[in-house]
């Protein structure tokens, strides 16, 4: 337990680990008010969680760029390859934010709006992993 403990405290002295905590809890609140915001305009649920999705894919790339990775691009292509892997990684967790919703809300009979709670934990656990070992890798400003 000692070990746990250790390793928690290490994390949590990683400054880029807190901001993609910060940003990462800013991208789940964009996605969560907007599928909340379709779902009352009664969007269906999947429909809700790819639109919802998409919109918190293009506020994560500009964050996690800017603020969580500081990311730096030397040309358009360099551009352009980290914008497709980004949008490439989110398309992969957004198909697991689909298959979770569906058999949360299909399968296992859950509210939509308490399962996307849930699911999302899982999304931004993915989307971390991505991000730090695909996307953002050795592209830091100094």
């Amino acid at each position: 337990m000692e070990t746990i403990r250790k390793y928690v405290e290490r994390l949590w002295k990683d400054p880029e680990l807190i901001r993609y905590v910060v940003i990462g809890a800013c991208t789940t609140a964009v996605n969560y008010i907007v599928y909340l915001l379709a779902r009352a305009v009664d969007l269906h649920y999947m429909a809700a969680t790819v639109l919802s999705s998409v919109i918190a894919i293009l506020f994560a790339y500009v964050a996690n760029k800017l603020y969580v990775f500081r990311s730096h691009t030397d040309s358009l292509k360099a551009f352009a390859i980290e914008f497709f892997n980004f949008i490439l990684m989110r398309v992969v967790s957004l198909g697991a934010d689909v298959l979770l919703m569906k058999l949360m809300v299909d399968g296992m009979h859950l509210n939509d709006r308490i399962a996307k709670i849930f699911v999302q934990v899982v999304v931004v656990v993915l989307n971390y992993v991505f991000s730090k070992l695909y996307i953002f890798k050795g592209q830091k400003k100094s």
